[in-house]
């Protein structure tokens, strides 16, 4: 089991290298093109500020609140991104998020079928996202969709999986390392992810939960379940 991993983990290593010779070096922003990964623990590993377990198969990523109310088009980005219609923000690197889903052996969506696909769901492997954030010293967990309402509907998001589909590359270009879109409400096959009920719908429908819990800037955890099967 562990020269599995371990020969996985040099697999994906070796196409985290690739990646960045070939996708960081034309993004428009300072950012290091190296990916320091470190093992902290068993099963246990850091990406930049990224943490991926690869016994539960999840990344966390710390956020923090950046709307408490109004209209939102994205669930995060980074602290350069569209902050204006964003939940959620981070400081990780969008690069270091790809490299973590890659390292967990999740499959970016392959770029014809972005093309195919440009008029319906994009797709992409099936995860699941939840916010883990303090109330007091009381821990609260909630998927991520209980804090984004539809005004048209007159409802929350229903619950149910994001999918991963790993943003595009252009011209030796990582997409979502450029524009800094990481999880996408509605729909954008240049973010990391996409929510493939939400994408369906008007993008101007979507607004933050008027029962949403937290204060601007509170601090977040935000869980992501590669929810596919890994028998290998």
């Amino acid at each position: 089991m562990r020269i599995n991993l371990i020969k996985k983990l040099a697999l994906s290593l070796w196409i985290a290298f690739v990646l960045s010779i070939f996708f960081p070096i034309r993004i428009y922003c300072q950012t290091q093109t190296n990916t320091p990964v470190k093992q902290i623990a068993p099963n246990l590993f850091e990406i930049g500020i990224v943490r991926l377990d690869s016994k539960t198969r999840t990344i966390t990523i710390p956020t923090t609140v950046n709307m408490n109310e109004g209209q939102i088009e994205y669930l995060l980005v980074s602290t350069a991104g569209k902050l204006h219609e964003s939940l959620l923000k981070t400081k990780a690197e969008p690069y270091h998020i790809q490299v973590a889903m890659l390292l967990l052996n999740a499959k970016p969506t392959p770029p014809h079928l972005y093309y195919k696909n440009m008029d319906k769901t994009i797709p992409g492997e099936p995860v699941s996202i939840q916010l883990k954030w303090k109330n007091g010293e009381t821990e609260k967990t909630s998927p991520a969709e209980d804090f984004v309402f539809n005004i048209v509907k007159k409802e929350p998001l229903k619950n149910g999986d994001w999918i991963y589909n790993g943003s595009r590359i252009i011209e030796g270009t990582f997409i979502a390392q450029r524009d800094r879109s990481i999880i996408a409400i509605k729909s954008d096959i240049d973010a990391i992810f996409n929510n493939p009920i939400s994408c369906k719908e008007n993008e101007n429908d979507w607004i933050v939960d008027t029962n949403f819990p937290m204060k601007v800037n509170t601090p977040v955890d935000l869980i992501i379940k590669l929810k596919s099967n890994d028998k290998k």
